[in-house]
């Protein structure tokens, strides 16, 4: 079997508690901009952690949802990605 062993749209609960009306649409940008992010890093043989991709999708898909993070949120959502549901 192959594909991701983590999943990232176990997120959409904790980002309910956050952002209640755009946790769905959010989940799914934050996926999609990390993988444009990660697509576009390696298409340009540039490095860039996958912790910073990550965060950097997160505040790109928040804002698409014209939500406003706090850097509290920000922290929080961060610390709840690096333990990701199987």
């Amino acid at each position: 079997m192959q594909g991701t062993i983590l999943d990232p749209s176990s997120m959409q609960e904790h980002l309910a508690e956050i952002f209640p009306d755009s946790a769905a649409t959010l989940t799914s940008l934050w996926r999609r901009f990390q993988l444009e992010y990660t697509w576009r890093a390696n298409s340009q043989e540039t490095y860039e952690p996958f912790e910073l991709i990550t965060k950097k999708a997160l505040g790109h898909a928040i804002l698409e949802c014209g939500e406003q993070p706090t850097p509290e949120a920000m922290q929080d959502i961060m610390q709840k990605y690096e333990t990701l549901a199987m």
